[in-house]
């Protein structure tokens, strides 16, 4: 049986398990995006959704304008 999900993973200096990415927003992507239909997940929430940065940057805001700052946060680096 294969592992048909989708996980993000910390830096290598940081001592966390990978996340599963569980949804996609739909306030970022729209609504009805599949996980699988990502071609690149840029944040990550604690819940497990992903976003897409605010701004194409790391400003510490999603690009629906949640406040995405904290060790919580998985950002793409």
């Amino acid at each position: 049986m294969t592992d048909n999900h989708i996980y993000v993973a910390w830096a290598q200096d940081e001592n966390k398990p990978d996340r599963l990415v569980r949804t996609a927003c739909n306030r970022c992507y729209g609504s009805q995006v599949a996980v699988r239909e990502l071609t690149h997940i840029e944040v990550v929430s604690q819940y497990g959704t992903a976003h897409k940065g605010g701004d194409g940057s790391k400003d510490g805001h999603t690009d629906c304008g949640i406040d995405a700052t904290g060790p919580t946060w998985w950002w793409r680096t």
